[in-house]
């Protein structure tokens, strides 16, 4: 089969059921080409009902283009050349082709979560969202409110029922999202990185989510995040594509992680951490990390304790007394570094009319925002998420926002981009560059060079080889994978030469090569005399880049503390949803230096 755009074909296959070994997933020969010549494929292979398979390789080696063409969705509705043959078994009996017969016919069998959780949330509300499919399958009315609830339950977002799309963060729509792709009962169950926009307890929650996925249900992962992972909470089979999209490898994850481990992280992909140690540290491999976080942070986060945060993560009472031993503040050397940008009692509010865009109105001292700007407390279907907060922003440092889902750190970066008008207190300082959570709503270049020589043309070869997308020079920056868009978008940012950069989740779908590269890259603009300000929900990057950590928590800034302090304070991890990554614990255990440490070790994996 070759196709380039459809033509409707049913063919049959055996009905999925649980436990019969039923294929639901059958490829031959299959390989996808899109216009710029990257594709993925040929695979050929089986995928059971019930299996489970996870997709490793480098970013932009085509993960999710395949993910895409089992959807159905290339050729019909994104362009390619699709060759081979795809077969997808819906739960009635009848088998689809993706390829010929497109997303609406697929949608019967396959339900998809993409990187980007808000296109796969297109109602007003939360309900209505989730009702739609039900809907479209003439779902007993009585029976729908039942189905709504279930699925909201099993990915930890039942207090989100009620809510109006626009007013819900990224985190809070990955979570929505992911109830409705298991709503509909798919025979398919593809996840391109389900858990990258997640506090801890939403990671929980959605592992426990897929766990209890029903057995005759087939699941294809694709997830970054897998050095917090235990070989053992991995789907059985693992399929390995290299840097061009052809496959590597494909077989019981085990034996994969045996034979391929230090080949993969060579190749800059996330691998657990006891196999991306055995290739670039062995040393850390004897570290224990017990006791390392503390009974405290795990209970906390795993549901223990009283209060609730953000996201119904628990919230203990803060500790009065500081960590033993903690590095000293920055804050307390602060005052010697020049002031780059200044907040000061912000109220900031997310959705409804006016509550976002346009850039707010400027205060006397050249600043943003204050009462009366865009946004004010007559939009319709806005909600407070911040009041209160001071911060301040100094030359030479980065400083993390980190808190729960919901908690307002993308709100908070937009006021202080100006790209928000808070509805009381004032931002001053010098202008910022800003890389929000969706890169691509910055690019207007025709191409990938276009868009970085809009800041400095003398230097877009140099900053396009930094971030390792000069082979991609003329491509359209709209081609490029996720992990691809996000780098470009910092490379662009930061040949504007601003000194202040705010980037939104920066890490989100990166290899661990393509990280470090971030990592450097924020780091570089605090050593030349600038300031960062990023949000994250990856704690390991957050203490390889941050010298502060602002945590957000029940509408305020409770704590502006050095990173580590933050990661030998239970209370304060609570508070921002956040465990102690296996990497940090080992290293911590080990009694080394935080940053350094893991600056060390993501060198040594790009030389591995």
């Amino acid at each position: 089969m070759s196709a380039e755009s459809g033509a409707g074909a049913t063919v049959r296959c055996e009905a999925a059921a649980p436990g019969t070994g039923t294929t639901t997933i059958r490829a031959q020969a299959l390989e996808i080409v899109l216009p710029g010549g990257d594709g993925v494929g040929p695979w050929t292979a089986t995928v059971e009902a019930g299996e489970s398979l996870l997709v490793v390789a480098p970013s932009g080696a085509g993960k999710s283009t395949l993910l895409r063409a089992l959807a159905g969705a290339i050729p019909q509705h994104v362009r390619g050349r699709v060759t081979g043959s795809l077969h997808v078994a819906a739960a009635d009996g009848t088998g689809i082709d993706p390829v010929a017969e497109g997303v609406a016919a697929t949608a019967r069998a396959v339900a998809m979560l993409g990187q980007d959780p808000a296109t796969g949330v297109c109602l007003p509300t939360v309900a209505d969202d989730l009702a739609l499919p039900l809907e479209s399958r003439a779902m007993d009315p009585a029976l729908i409110g039942s189905a709504i609830a279930s699925a909201l339950r099993a990915v930890g977002a039942e207090h989100l029922r009620d809510r109006e799309a626009a007013t819900l963060s990224g985190g809070e729509l990955q979570r929505v999202a992911l109830a409705g792709a298991l709503i509909g009962e798919p025979s398919v169950l593809l996840l391109d990185e389900p858990t990258a926009m997640l506090d801890g307890h939403g990671i929980a929650a959605v592992r426990s989510a897929l766990a209890a996925v029903p057995p005759q249900v087939a699941t294809v992962l694709v997830e970054h995040r897998l050095d917090e992972w235990g070989a053992d909470d991995l789907p059985g089979r693992t399929l390995v594509l290299d840097r061009s999209g052809r496959v590597l490898a494909d077989g019981p994850t085990a034996d994969i992680l045996a034979e391929h481990g230090a080949g993969l992280v060579a190749e800059g992909c996330w691998v657990p951490v006891a196999d991306e140690l055995a290739a670039v540290a062995p040393e850390l491999l004897e570290a224990s990390a017990d006791g390392a976080t503390g009974a405290g942070a795990r209970g906390a986060v795993d549901g223990a304790g009283g209060g609730a945060g953000g996201d119904g993560v628990p919230v203990p009472a803060r500790a009065d007394a500081p960590v033993a031993g903690a590095a000293a503040a920055p804050a307390d050397r602060a005052p010697s570094a020049p002031l780059l940008l200044c907040a000061r009692d912000l109220t900031l509010a997310r959705g409804g009319c006016g509550a976002r865009g346009g850039r707010g109105g400027h205060d006397d001292r050249g600043g943003r925002g204050g009462r009366g700007g865009r946004g004010g407390r007559g939009a319709r279907g806005a909600r407070d998420v911040l009041t209160g907060v001071d911060l301040d922003l100094r030359a030479g440092e980065v400083l993390a926002i980190i808190g729960c889902n919901g908690a307002g750190k993308s709100t908070l970066l937009t006021a202080l981009a100006g790209l928000e008008a808070p509805r009381t207190g004032t931002v001053t300082g010098e202008r910022a560059g800003f890389v929000p959570q969706n890169p691509e709503h910055l690019f207007i270049g025709r191409t990938v060079r276009d868009e970085v020589a809009i800041g400095d043309p003398a230097a877009t070869d140099a900053a396009l080889a930094r971030v390792r997308l000069a082979d991609l020079a003329d491509r359209s920056p709209f081609t490029l994978s996720g992990g691809q868009q996000r780098r470009l978008a910092i490379a662009a940012m930061l040949a504007h030469s601003r000194r202040v950069l705010l980037a939104d989740e920066p890490t989100i779908g990166l290899d661990r090569a393509a990280t470090a590269q971030v990592i450097a890259m924020l780091r570089g603009v605090a050593a030349d005399g600038g300031a960062v300000a990023m949000t994250s929900h990856d704690l390991r990057a957050v203490t390889a880049c941050a010298d502060r950590a602002a945590v957000l928590a029940e509408g305020r800034l409770q704590a502006v503390v050095p990173l580590e302090e933050l990661v030998r304070d239970p209370c304060l991890l609570a508070l921002a949803g956040m465990r102690i990554p296996p990497l940090v614990a080992r290293v911590m255990a080990a009694d080394l230096p935080l940053r350094g440490t893991l600056e060390d070790l993501g060198r040594r994996g790009a030389r591995a």
